[in-house]
């Protein structure tokens, strides 16, 4: 068998680490991630393999010349051109008719390679996947199996609402000949977007062999240090053990814990060390300096009376006398945090780069761990002043603005002194990477989603108090790969900077509000006249808006039902004498009901009452259903349906559709609201400290269910959706059944059942 190692990465996520260093050449406890693969391949008696490179290739060259391992034969194999994962892999074994051994070359593991051979040759799979059970899903690619042990399917690093299952695609793949004669040669190709769709759409079998052994994919600074301490707590079995160290360094110091010295490390009088940590080869640790956790690269130093505590200096890096270096931080090569200076948690110095004596260094040269989620099913959450602040919306601007790539953002904000100002200082992040300001100013939000959509913007950010919400084409939710990209450059802080004379435009939008009545004027084409209704909002700009449009279609405001809206604008509720209190759910539906007796599909939220689909088949029509944060285009056409249809999340054009279908029908509201069958919702959450993955793995196996966004599952009372936030803290349950006593017993038997899996699945916390 010939291995393939997958090495031309540029280990973006671990900078400043990687700016000077290969990714599959970063250190752990003194020996690179590369030589513990070629270990572990010479143990299993795989001896012929090929590493494919790109980025800084000649140090894996001049790496590869001096330590190849006694009898292996291993070849270079650079891409002019990126080919992919699979396309790579084609390239470096064109000519073997060998079963290939795919790996990463920049993860560590002790998986039992004989063991997953063994279980393909078994199979008669075209492919077999190495899988690893993980606790937190949202980085990793997902694969979904079958009780056999066969792939029915993947999820791309979902957000938790989307992680059914916490079996991680490793990366590690065994490829048969029928695979690889399908890989085109030449051309980009991928494993997963490519390959692995294509076999299973022709009843290819790909096999899973499922290791209990170490696997940690060094995917950032994080998971690199926590691979090492792993290496020094024993977690993982080593093929060749660790690079030698010297003796422990002679010196009056404390040292407790688990302690890897390189050679030539050096430790000061009165110094006091605590495990696990790494000092790596010519590391000098200064007296009286204290560390607590961390990892000292080549050559790094730390000062007198100076802390590291869970830290990263990399190679050549400093800390003068009483500096500091917070959880979390990193000081890239030759990076110095000045005397008495202090960096804060997760905070990054960039290679070269110092931190001035004295200083309490949180300025934007560094950013935040790329794990981060700043996220969270509302957007951007936090307290206007602590959270929510200038700096950290000025940031966002620049994130959004270097994603928008000097195209038009469209922001606004609700009414308030605080939100304005964070809504200039957001614009002015934008402006900063030449992308243009479509300003609408201080309006409710169903008004901003309309003149999003209606101008066409890409992206869009509208302000509200104690949220922040990112939207995309249509005003929906951006997707999981928008948000990855935000926060991702929010960690990093690499944004695009326009020079002066190149920073984009702002432009103020106030006349959209009249195109906006002149949309709301088109959802009663006939007029209301004859019809009552009274209007109420604690927004008064929204109530005298929607007022003045009613009169204008000849509706007599000053009786009738009451139409009351929520500031935002997306949410009606309706107080009639006959129908009674119709709620946002019952309204939907109701609005629902006239697109069905039209012959219109409708698309709708997934977590939307289910007794749409109900009606719909009633009437020979369809519910389609958008994510609130899609993976991938799953509900590409639900997203297009539901920019078209604005009326089924504005509260103003659904008042006005309803009356005017009233008008067009000669039917009350009442009369209306009677078609409806009978339901009523109920929603609650669960807070938890355990792996939502893995919580919600068990669950559809005790319970069944579709998985999508989250788990419809089916239930003698109703139905119910059982949904993950974004940041894996809660479980959101959405009940339905025909009463509201019938939909909390539901909602509140899930939640039971969560609770009772939590205590007797033996499920660890995150």
């Amino acid at each position: 068998m010939k291995a393939i190692i997958m090495a031309g990465g540029e280990g973006s996520r671990l900078r400043p680490l990687t700016l000077d260093t290969p990714k599959p050449l970063v250190p752990l406890c003194g020996r690179p991630v590369l030589g513990y693969i070629l270990a572990l391949l010479r143990a299993h008696g795989i001896m012929d393999c090929a590493v494919t490179v790109r980025y800084l290739q000649s140090r894996i060259e001049e790496y590869l010349r001096e330590n190849i391992p006694e009898g292996m034969q291993a070849v270079l194999v650079s891409e002019a051109v990126p080919l992919g994962t699979a396309g790579g892999v084609k390239n470096a074994c064109a000519d073997t008719d060998k079963e290939v051994l795919v790996l990463s070359g920049d993860a560590l593991c002790d998986v039992d390679l004989g063991a997953a051979i063994d279980r393909h040759h078994e199979s008669g799979a075209a492919v077999t996947i190495v899988g690893k059970r993980v606790e937190d899903p949202r980085e990793y690619g997902l694969v979904l199996s079958d009780e056999n042990g066969f792939v029915k399917g993947f999820v791309e690093k979902p957000p938790y609402s989307q992680a059914v299952t916490d079996l991680a695609n490793t990366g590690i793949y065994i490829l048969g000949k029928r695979a690889l004669d399908m890989i085109p040669k030449g051309q980009p190709y991928d494993f997963a977007c490519d390959l692995f769709g294509q076999l299973l759409s022709q009843g290819e079998r790909l096999a899973v062999y499922e290791t209990d052994g170490y696997w940690c994919d060094i995917g950032d600074t994080d998971s690199y240090m926590q691979c090492q301490y792993d290496i020094l707590q024993g977690r993982v079995r080593l093929e060749g053990g660790m690079k030698p160290g010297s003796i422990r360094p002679q010196g009056r110091y404390e040292a407790a814990g688990e302690i890897y010295f390189g050679a030539g490390a050096a430790v000061g009088e009165g110094a006091v060390i605590s495990g696990p940590c790494v000092v790596g080869e010519g590391a000098v640790i200064g007296a009286g300096a204290v560390v607590e956790g961390g990892v000292l690269l080549k050559n790094a130093r730390i000062g007198e009376r100076a802390k590291l505590e869970g830290a990263l200096l990399c190679r050549g890096a400093a800390i003068k006398a009483g500096g500091h270096a917070a959880p979390g931080s990193v000081v890239g090569p030759d990076g110095v945090i000045g005397r008495d200076a202090r960096l804060l948690p997760g905070r990054r110095v960039w290679p070269g780069r110092r931190v001035a004596d004295g200083v309490i260094q949180a300025g934007d040269l560094i950013g935040q761990s790329g794990k981060e989620t700043f996220f969270d099913d509302e957007g951007l959450t936090g307290e206007i002043g602590v959270e929510l602040t200038p700096e950290l919306l000025a940031r966002l601007g620049c994130a959004v603005g270097t994603l928008a790539k000097r195209g038009a953002v469209a922001v606004a904000c609700c009414e308030g002194k605080g939100m304005a100002a964070l809504k200039g200082a957001l614009a002015a992040g934008i402006l900063s990477t030449g992308s243009r300001v479509l300003d609408f100013g201080c309006v409710w939000r169903s008004l901003f989603d309309f003149s999003a959509s209606f101008t066409a913007c890409p992206l869009g950010v509208y302000l509200a108090p104690g949220t922040v919400q990112v939207v995309e084409d249509g005003a929906l939710g951006c997707c999981r790969s928008t948000e990855r990209k935000l926060e991702t450059l929010l960690s990093r802080g690499e944004f695009l900077r326009a020079p002066a004379e190149g920073y984009g435009e702002a432009m103020e939008m106030q006349g959209i509000q009249a195109l906006y009545c002149c949309e709301l004027l088109r959802h009663a084409p006939l007029g209301l006249h004859g019809f009552c209704a009274r209007v109420k909002s604690a927004n008064r700009q929204l109530e005298t808006l929607l007022r003045g449009t009613l009169e204008r279609l000849g509706c007599d405001t000053g009786s009738g039902p009451l139409l009351t809206v929520d500031p935002s604008g997306r949410s009606l509720k309706i107080e009639d004498g006959e129908a009674g209190e119709l709620g946002e759910e019952h309204l939907l539906a109701l609005t629902a009901l006239t697109e069905f007796l039209d012959q219109h599909d409708i698309a709708v939220s997934s977590d939307a009452p289910y007794i749409l689909e109900e009606m719909a088949k009633e009437y020979h029509c369809k519910v389609y259903r958008y994510y609130a944060c899609p993976v991938g285009q799953a509900d590409g056409e639900a997203r297009t349906l539901a920019a078209s249809q604005p009326y089924l999340r504005d509260a103003l054009m659904m008042a006005v559709r309803l009356l005017g279908c009233c008008k067009r029908s000669g039917r009350t509201l009442i009369e209306l609201a009677r078609q409806l069958p009978p339901f009523e919702t109920a929603r609650s959450e669960l807070q938890t400290e355990y792996s939502p993955a893995r919580l919600m793995g068990s669950f559809l196996k005790e319970c069944g269910g579709e998985a999508a966004e989250g788990i419809r599952v089916a239930h003698p009372l109703g139905m119910a959706l059982v949904r993950p936030s974004k940041r894996g803290d809660r479980i959101r349950v959405f009940a339905q059944s025909v009463s509201a006593e019938a939909s909390r017993e539901l909602c509140e038997d899930i939640l039971e059942r969560l609770r009772r899996l939590q205590e007797t699945q033996g499920l660890t916390e995150k």
